[in-house]
């Protein structure tokens, strides 16, 4: 793993500290430079488009950071998109500057709509009945500060549908549901729900066929809701993980089920997730 483009990101506020080594080694950036290389060339790539007021649209990569192209300039602030570039350092500059850059898919990645309360309290009540579980589950472009992509999370999941359906994916912040297997959650632990819904049905009378699809939702309401106990001081500065999990709906073989992803224990091998803190 590379961590270089975070000692490069233009005065921004970054503390480190060792819990939370263990959310960037899952997080963040992989390099495609070699020895001797000076650019990168990746296929594929989740980017989220940011502006600056000094070195102006960019687009923030999953694998590399930072990166400048002219395409980038045609594209949504705020947006998530998969690209294709070829990339390189010069200068010492913030961002890579691309020399080819192209979209993978013309629109931008769908959003994960984000809501207060418990799941499907925003749906209207004639939508109840197209929910969808999905059969798994996946955590894709985070970041545990607010800086990088915003506090927009982006979900991958696996589901069974008909050509034409349309699906949309909501995280919620149910205050009431934070307990596991019926205990209480402790300090600085979070439970997110993922719930799915049928916006179109296609109609068509053809079997369902399994797709993996995606989203990227902002999870900003949750980090202005929540109340974490600081416990760590870093450079002047009261800092605070908190970690999540999130909780789902499984379409198993024989009935739905609970299930998660993610874990509280740092030291496992399963993914962790979190934000980082920092009091103002």
């Amino acid at each position: 793993m590379n961590f270089n483009f975070y000692y490069r990101r233009k005065k921004m506020k970054t503390i480190f500290i060792k819990v939370a080594s263990v959310l960037f080694a899952i997080s963040m950036l992989t390099s495609c430079l070699g020895d001797g290389d000076n650019y990168m060339e990746v296929s594929g790539d989740f980017a989220y488009i940011r502006e600056d007021d000094q070195i102006g649209k960019y687009a923030m990569t999953l694998r590399s950071g930072p990166v400048k192209a002219d395409k980038v300039s045609t594209l949504t602030v705020g947006r998530a998109y998969y690209v294709s570039y070829k990339a390189s350092y010069s200068g010492g500059g913030y961002a890579a500057i691309a020399e080819r850059f192209d979209l993978v898919e013309n629109e931008p990645v769908p959003i994960a709509k984000s809501y207060l309360g418990e799941p499907y309290s925003n749906v209207p009540e004639f939508q109840i009945n197209d929910t969808i579980n999905p059969k798994s589950i996946a955590i894709g472009a985070w970041d545990p500060y607010k800086d990088v992509f915003d506090d927009n999370w982006q979900i991958s999941y696996n589901v069974s549908k008909k050509e034409g359906d349309e699906i949309e994916a909501y995280y919620y912040y149910d205050r009431d549901n934070q307990f596991e297997n019926g205990q209480a959650l402790k300090e600085n632990q979070a439970i997110i729900d993922v719930r799915f819904v049928k916006t179109l049905k296609s109609g068509v009378s053809k079997d369902p066929k399994n797709e993996t699809l995606s989203a990227f939702g902002s999870l900003k309401q949750f980090r202005e809701m929540y109340r974490p106990t600081y416990k760590e001081e870093v450079e002047g500065k009261k800092v605070a993980n908190v970690l999540i999990k999130f909780r789902y709906i499984k379409d198993a073989d024989k009935e739905p089920t609970v299930s998660y992803l993610g874990t509280f224990y740092t030291s496992g091998s399963e993914p962790v997730y979190g934000m980082i803190f920092v009091e103002e």
